[in-house]
């Protein structure tokens, strides 16, 4: 194998056709197969709130974003980067050390903010991120 200094190629997550109509909400996804001995980041970058006002009889889950995620290192330099899938997932092979998460998306909103994330070297680290809609 050989080793460059370039960022990791981008990897989408991608949807199956058989899944279900109703996905699951919760704040963890699968990770995607990771190269770089099995170390990385995966996770969701979603939005909300998707609507003015939340009743109990009409939830306003957040809504799935399109954009690219680009994982930064100390030095400010692009380690590795995804494009999230339909469903707001995204997965980067990563070596372990500290990085920034940053969404770009093609508008104004949503509103994501940088996040934090250690990645270990043990078994990927799950970092969803949730961004701001600018809906009140």
């Amino acid at each position: 194998t050989s080793t460059t200094t370039r960022p990791a190629e981008t990897t989408v997550v991608s949807s199956t056709t058989s899944a279900p109509a109703s996905r699951s909400t919760s704040t963890t996804s699968e990770p995607a197969p990771l190269p770089v001995g099995g170390t990385g980041v995966h996770g969701r970058v979603t939005a909300g709130p998707t609507c003015p006002v939340e009743r109990p009889d009409q939830p306003c889950p957040p809504s799935p974003i399109a954009g690219r995620v680009e994982a930064i290192d100390a030095a400010g330099h692009t380690a590795g980067k995804a494009t999230t899938d339909a469903d707001g997932r995204y997965a980067i092979a990563l070596p372990p050390g500290a990085y920034t998460l940053r969404v770009a998306t093609e508008a104004m909103f949503p509103r994501c903010p940088d996040t934090a994330v250690s990645v270990p070297s043990g078994p990927p680290v799950a970092a969803d991120v949730d961004c701001d809609t600018g809906i009140r």
